[in-house]
C-alpha cells in the first residue's frame, strides 16, 4: 500500500496510476502531446527525458511503444524527484522500465557517454528568465521558467547526448519558434518535424512541436493539433 499525503490526488494514466499535489506542479496535456509526437519508436531506441517532473513521460512511453532499453528520466527538483520515484513504485513493473536521475541536466555530460541516446524528449519550462511573472511556488516556478537552464543549454546538452542516427523531440510556446529553431541550427540539429497546436479552430497556434535531427532533410509540417479538449479528457483517452 503507497501512502497519500492530504495534499495530494491520485489519477488515472492510462493502465498507469500517478500522485500529483493539489497545489505546485502538475501536469498537464503537453507531455501526452509529446509522446505522442515522438511515436513511432523503434525497438532498441535509447530514451531520454530531460525535465521529467513526477515521471509522466517515461509512463506514457511505456504504454506507448515496445521500449527494450530502460527510459531514462532527469529532473534537478528534490520534491518532484522524490515523486517520481513514488509513481514508479506505485505502478508495478514501471520501477525495472525506467532509470530516474536526480540531477541537473547540464551535468549529463559528465554521466554519459556522446551519443548515447537515440530519442530526447523534453518539455521544459518555457518562460525565459527575466520574462513574465515567477510563480510564488517553488515548484511551479521552476518548472514554468528557465531558472535552471536555458534553451540554449538544453539544445546544448541534447546535442552532445544524441546519437548520430537520433532526433530530439521538444514542445514550446508558440510565440519562442524562431528561437528555437535558430538555438537549433546553431548548435548543428536540423530541424525536420514540426506540429502546431492550436485551442480551437480559428485561433492563432499556441504551442508547437518539432523533432530535429543530424541528418540533412526537409521539414515536414504536419497537421495542426486542435486541443479543444481539457487535459482530463485527454488523460482518460491513453491507452
Amino acid at each position: 500500500m503507497h501512502a497519500i499525503g492530504a495534499g495530494e490526488t491520485v489519477e488515472k494514466l492510462g493502465r498507469y496510476r500517478i500522485i500529483q499535489a493539489r497545489r505546485g506542479y502538475r501536469f498537464g496535456a503537453d507531455p501526452i502531446f509529446l509522446s505522442d509526437f515522438a511515436l513511432p519508436i523503434s525497438p532498441g531506441e535509447r530514451c531520454i527525458d530531460i525535465g521529467t517532473g513526477s515521471c509522466v513521460i517515461p509512463l506514457l512511453l511505456l504504454q506507448k511503444a515496445y521500449i527494450e532499453n530502460k527510459v531514462v528520466g532527469v529532473e534537478v527538483q528534490d520534491s518532484l524527484y522524490n515523486l517520481a520515484v513514488r509513481n514508479l513504485a506505485l505502478n508495478r513493473g514501471a520501477a525495472d522500465k525506467v532509470e530516474l536521475l536526480h540531477a541537473d541536466y547540464r551535468e549529463l555530460r559528465y554521466m554519459f557517454k556522446e551519443g548515447s541516446f537515440d530519442l530526447i524528449l523534453s518539455n521544459p519550462p518555457y518562460v525565459k528568465k527575466g520574462c513574465g511573472r515567477v510563480s510564488h511556488i517553488k515548484e511551479r516556478a521552476i518548472a514554468r521558467t528557465e531558472l535552471s537552464g536555458s534553451l540554449t543549454d538544453l539544445v546544448a546538452i541534447s546535442r552532445y547526448l544524441l546519437s548520430k542516427n537520433g532526433r530530439v523531440c521538444y514542445i514550446y510556446p508558440a510565440p519562442r519558434l524562431r528561437e528555437v529553431m535558430s538555438v537549433l541550427e546553431l548548435n548543428g540539429l536540423i530541424p525536420r518535424r514540426l506540429r502546431l497546436i492550436y485551442p480551437s479552430k480559428g485561433k492563432t497556434a499556441v504551442l508547437f512541436m518539432v523533432e530535429a535531427s543530424f541528418m540533412e532533410a526537409g521539414i515536414v509540417v504536419e497537421e495542426p493539433l486542435l486541443i479543444d479538449v481539457r487535459p482530463e479528457d485527454s488523460l482518460a483517452r491513453i491507452g
